[in-house]
């Protein structure tokens, strides 16, 4: 089932997710759905389309199509649910063939040949943009846990506990974050290319 998995990967995650009546926003190199297909809130569901993966940052769901998938319909394991997006997108489990809108593989072009980086350079090394994230994540962690109203909100309103808070570093922005990133020796180019920042033009 190896070639099924590869091929029902490069369904495209976006269109996927516009199916579910969310909305696609850009944030700078990623995308945002709103609301979650899976949660239901706002401004926390960030999709990468580069790697066609995507991770919510308040139901903490993440990974690939046929994650989404099996977390949206509660499939018993990854194969029950790239089948069932087989059948959805009338892909042959026998002889899978990507449908219509695939995305190819990441790093690659349509004829299998490197695909072109662009003018704006290589993409920012794996590790190093986990690095941000986690930055960014603490940061906006901390500024929640110091706004009184902010955290007010949270636990009372939507019933979260402190517990789960800090968990899954439930945070909300700073709009500082270039200070405080330049004091943590992160570039603007690196929040930019995570999706954390727009330049502005």
């Amino acid at each position: 089932m190896s070639d099924l998995f590869a091929v029902v990967r490069q369904i495209d995650l976006m269109a996927h997710m516009e199916k579910q009546n969310c909305t696609i926003e850009h944030a700078g190199t990623t995308r945002r759905a709103n609301p979650c297909p899976l949660c239901g809130h706002k401004d926390c569901c960030t999709l990468y389309p580069q790697d066609n993966t995507y991770k919510c940052f308040s139901c903490d769901s993440a990974g690939d199509i046929i994650n989404f998938e099996r977390a949206q319909n509660g499939h018993e394991s990854n194969l029950a649910a790239a089948k069932a997006l087989a059948k959805h997108y009338n892909i042959d489990t026998e002889d899978p063939k990507p449908p219509k809108g695939a995305k190819p593989p990441k790093n690659t072009s349509k004829n299998n040949k490197p695909a072109d980086t662009g003018p704006t350079g290589p993409d920012l090394d794996p590790k190093r943009a986990a690095q941000v994230r986690r930055f960014a994540a603490d940061l906006f962690h901390k500024t929640l846990m110091e706004d009184p109203d902010a955290l007010k909100y949270q636990t009372k309103k939507r019933g979260h506990s402190a517990y789960t808070l800090g968990q899954h570093l439930i945070g909300r922005g700073n709009p500082g974050i270039l200070r405080h990133a330049e004091d943590a020796g992160v570039t603007p180019q690196e929040l930019c290319e995570v999706g954390l920042v727009r330049k502005r033009g």
